[in-house]
């Protein structure tokens, strides 16, 4: 629930999603907000990271892992 991200933050979650991907873990991102969602959009990490594991909540979270398994 962060109101918004900069360049700074998108470059760590960039970094996060890499060091996922290498290790092989699914990340699920939940609860994002418009601004910060945008920013991810604009910089390409929404698409790489896939739209079908962007969810509003926990427990929506929580079924899009269970597909995971």
């Amino acid at each position: 629930e962060v109101p918004l991200v900069d360049a700074s933050g998108v470059y760590a979650m960039s970094r996060f999603y890499k060091a996922c991907q290498k290790r092989q873990v699914k990340l699920v991102v939940c609860g994002i907000g418009h601004r910060p969602l945008k920013a991810l959009k604009n910089s390409g990490l929404y698409e790489a990271i896939g739209s079908e594991n962007f969810v509003q909540n926990i427990h929506e979270a929580l079924q899009r892992a269970k597909t995971f398994l």
